[in-house]
């Protein structure tokens, strides 16, 4: 609180061209910090699609292996037969 104090007491012994410089850095950071705390966030939403993605591929890999349907993969997995089917193509070695 007393750093609070102090630093108001600066700024207003500021004259107007180094208030404004002052007031373009507060908006500065405030920007600079908002765009890390958005590229933050957007990057963690990306790391948990991954990881669901990788999850509901080994799922797929070990229901097949267990013999399960696509049908009960799709319940499992919550993706569509389509989609199971697709990362089943994409999974087997080719012919």
């Amino acid at each position: 609180m007393l750093a609070k104090v102090f630093k108001i007491a600066e700024v207003s012994k500021m004259n107007s061209i180094e208030k404004e410089a002052y007031i373009r850095s507060l908006k500065y950071l405030r920007d600079l910090h908002n765009v890390v705390d958005t590229a933050f966030a957007e990057g963690k939403l990306k790391g948990e699609q991954i990881g669901l993605e990788k999850k509901n591929i080994q799922v797929i890999q070990q229901g097949l292996e267990a013999g399960l349907s696509t049908e009960v993969l799709a319940r499992l997995t919550g993706l569509s037969q389509e989609q199971i089917l697709a990362i089943i193509k994409q999974f087997q070695p080719e012919k």
